[in-house]
């Protein structure tokens, strides 16, 4: 049996991957419990004029620029350099084999980007420790001195300065010998250098699915942006991106994406979350696997998710607003994309007719009429004063109860020894940053 626990991934439970006075990488891993498939998410912040040091994909990547500006500069399908400019807003995807490297902008804002990761024929399954990239440096120095410099035609001195040149950072400022040696093997590997391209995808500028006073949502999808979908440039077979943004005491009514499951990542604020299972859905998998119904608050910095088919509600309180984005693990994307609502102009109430909605929910048409004429030019984004810290007061009381029928269950039980712990070993459990993708074999 899995609940909100299995959904939600808290701030402190990132893992920190690379710390340094010019970035950061935080990870955290998420499991989707119907499906038993796995992805990753990445955080990177990087201070002004800061480079994040060319890395091999191993997986599929899109990301989404919250904060900043800067530049990405990624292999292309023909072998070559290509780099595209970084603003807030922006969504890009890459490929596994791609070899990419970002340059924050020299300007007061920080670059941060948020990342997923993963395959979506098999989920991301590798080993925790390769990740889904790998430091470009360390894949050029598993050859020999020999074959680096037949393969590039330079002298024995730049290949012995490769190989004796300590081993980098995963940030460096953009000045820097370090960066001047890897520049120049990137544009070897790569063949030549196309400079910059048209600009990507922004989900800020594109126009939202539902907006008024209380907020507004919106989705990536084929009809906003074509030309993009037809480049590949949102790997449309991979991942989607949506966003929302409540004020505060609103409400993202119920909805349910049939084609993915969704996982998103809040920027600002803190709200509430509802997922509710179907009956088909706990019927369909073993009781391991099986849900239950669910609510749980989330903040800034917290990952949640929602399987696909879950019917779900997100709301902000009344002194906050709740802004969230996310990524779609699938984008075969229908009406204005994916979700299914039960309000609105376009929405499951309507769409079965009022006759069918009667008989479903076992009440007379005259009642249908009355809650379809309540919905006419109703949005998907609601004003819903309170219902955040209804869910809220809803959830504390069964955390209470929960906690007050396991400490009856355990009375009268007698207290298991405790396990002798090793002097050393409490505590030993590794927080701080782990450096293994760009060290050395």
């Amino acid at each position: 049996m899995w609940s909100s626990g299995s959904l939600v991934k808290k701030k402190d439970e990132r893992q920190l991957i690379s710390s340094s006075e010019y970035g950061e990488i935080s990870s955290v891993g998420i499991e989707i419990p119907t499906d038993l498939s796995s992805y990753n998410i990445q955080s990177i912040t990087m201070v002004s004029s800061a480079i994040f040091l060319p890395v091999v994909l191993s997986s599929d990547m899109v990301f989404y620029v919250q904060t900043g500006s800067g530049s990405l500069s990624y292999t292309s399908n023909e072998g070559r350099l290509q780099t595209r400019k970084l603003k807030q807003g922006d969504v890009f995807g890459l490929n596994p084999g791609d070899v990419f490297f970002i340059q924050s902008c020299l300007c007061t804002d920080k670059l941060q980007i948020h990342a997923i990761f993963g395959d979506l024929e098999e989920g991301f399954r590798q080993p925790a420790a390769s990740g889904p990239y790998s430091s470009f440096r360390n894949m050029l120095l598993r050859f020999n001195k020999k074959i680096l410099q037949e393969t590039f035609k330079v002298s024995p001195g730049v290949i012995d300065e490769l190989f004796n040149a300590p081993n980098p950072p995963a940030f460096v400022p953009a000045v820097s010998k370090t960066w001047e040696l890897e520049a120049n093997f990137i544009r070897w590997f790569s063949e030549g250098f196309l400079g910059d391209s048209a600009a990507l995808f922004n989900i800020l500028t594109v126009y939202r699915d539902s907006e008024n006073r209380n907020g507004w949502i919106t989705t990536s999808n084929k009809k906003k942006r074509p030309v993009e979908y037809l480049k590949g440039l949102l790997s449309p077979k991979k991942f989607g991106v949506f966003m929302a943004n409540l004020s505060s005491g609103s409400m993202v009514a119920p909805h349910w994406n049939p084609m993915a499951t969704e996982i998103a990542i809040v920027l600002q604020g803190k709200g509430m979350v509802r997922v509710v299972c179907s009956s088909l859905n706990n019927f369909a998998y073993e009781k391991s696997r099986r849900c239950e119904d669910t609510r749980f608050q989330v903040e800034e910095g917290d990952v949640f998710v929602v399987p696909r088919l879950h019917p779900t509600a997100q709301m902000s309180f009344g002194d906050d607003t709740f802004v969230f984005m996310g990524f779609s693990t699938e984008t075969k994307m229908k009406k204005s994309g994916n979700h299914e609502f039960l309000v609105g102009k376009v929405s499951i109430f309507r769409a079965l007719g009022r006759s069918v909605l009667a008989a479903s929910l076992g009440v007379n048409e005259t009642m249908i009429n009355e809650i379809l004429r309540s919905q006419l030019g109703e949005s998907a984004v609601l004003g819903c004063n309170l219902c955040a810290e209804e869910e809220l007061r809803i959830m504390e009381e069964e955390m209470e109860k929960a906690e007050q029928e396991e400490t009856g269950a355990g009375e009268g039980e007698e207290e298991p020894g405790k396990e002798e712990v090793t002097p050393g070993e409490e505590g030993s459990g590794n927080t701080g940053p782990d450096e293994s993708l760009w060290a050395e074999d």
